[in-house]
């Protein structure tokens, strides 16, 4: 995490946070917090007259952890809730995974996929044209996409899930 060197320093001068993820300053007041374009609650602390601006989540995780981590992930998908019950070690991919899996994301498999250009009914036409022997190349001609997309069919890398 970039940020980690100054959020530990931000609490070495005075800055706290509680299990729920609230940022308290010197004085012991809550700091405000907005967010940012992508949902995540983000607050500005200064260290040393060299101000910053971090998002909740990653102060709460370093304040109760004190570990530099690459990711850090909402387990309940909201990125509004910051308590540390909430928040757990992760990487990019664990990140796709478990979204895919709460329903924050699609999985990006057939139509579902936003640069698919075939459907389902197409692809178990396609697979039933090859299976009796039609030419690859026909087949692409036929449905508008390239052969690589065909071979791609035929052997699973692509729509293996039909």
């Amino acid at each position: 995490m970039k940020n980690f060197e100054y959020i530990l320093n931000a609490f070495k001068h005075g800055y706290t946070v509680d299990k729920f993820g609230n940022v308290f300053n010197l004085k012991g007041q809550l700091k405000k917090y907005r967010l940012n374009n992508r949902g995540y609650c983000m607050i500005d602390l200064s260290v040393n007259d060299v101000p910053k601006t971090v998002t909740v989540h990653q102060v709460c995780f370093v304040w109760h952890k004190r570990k530099n981590v690459h990711s850090i992930n909402h387990i309940d998908g909201n990125k509004l809730n910051n308590a540390i019950i909430n928040l757990e070690e992760s990487t990019p991919k664990k990140q796709t995974k478990h979204a895919i899996e709460i329903g924050l994301m699609s999985s990006g498999l057939g139509e579902l996929n936003h640069r698919s250009v075939l459907t389902a009914k197409d692809v178990v036409h396609i697979k039933k044209m090859l299976l009796s022997g039609v030419r690859q190349q026909t087949i692409a001609d036929k449905f508008g996409v390239g052969s690589r997309c065909i071979s791609k069919i035929k052997t699973g890398i692509r729509w293996g899930h039909i």
